[in-house]
């Protein structure tokens, strides 16, 4: 597995990742940075895009779709992750999700996003959005090795 980004990402993720999500479809995400995961057989897995990025409040939004779980291991995500908050610098990540969309909420919490809010009635009448959301101090504690959160708990016994 691979990332694509870059130009050629910017140009097809978005069209791959609006076509499925039934509430985005041709309305697009405007103006954003796409990422896409591909497979060894160079057939697309998984695509995101990072969109609605607030630099004076330090915060961006993200959409995800994906044809197979193949591509969620912890180094892709942990490299789709750097890009909001290695290279933007952001101190929050957030995603909205339909409330009934058990299979992308149970992703999401196991990636680390907690839930924030409920938006009632945000995706029509029947369908509220569950907003989840990660902070940068999270995201280094679950993906950065060199965090003091991560890994081993230091030594605090005292020698005799």
């Amino acid at each position: 597995m691979r990332l694509i980004t870059g130009p050629l990402a910017n140009a097809t993720v978005p069209a791959w990742v609006a076509a499925r999500i039934p509430f985005v479809a041709e309305m697009g995400f405007g103006p954003g940075t796409a990422i896409g995961v591909i497979g060894a057989d160079e057939v697309p897995l998984c695509g995101v895009v990072f969109h609605d990025y607030q630099p004076g409040f330090g915060s961006i939004s993200f959409s995800i779709a994906a044809d197979s779980p193949r591509w969620a291991t912890h180094n892709i995500i942990r490299q789709l992750l750097a890009y909001p908050f290695e290279e933007l610098k952001v101190q929050k990540l957030w995603t909205a999700t339909p409330h009934d969309n058990e299979r992308a909420l149970r992703l999401i919490k196991g990636v680390g996003f907690k839930r924030e809010a409920t938006l009632y009635r945000h995706f029509g009448p029947a369908t509220h959005a569950i907003i989840s959301r990660m902070f940068d101090g999270e995201y280094k504690g679950r993906y950065c090795r060199e965090h003091p959160s991560n890994g081993r708990q230091a030594n605090t016994t005292k020698s005799a």
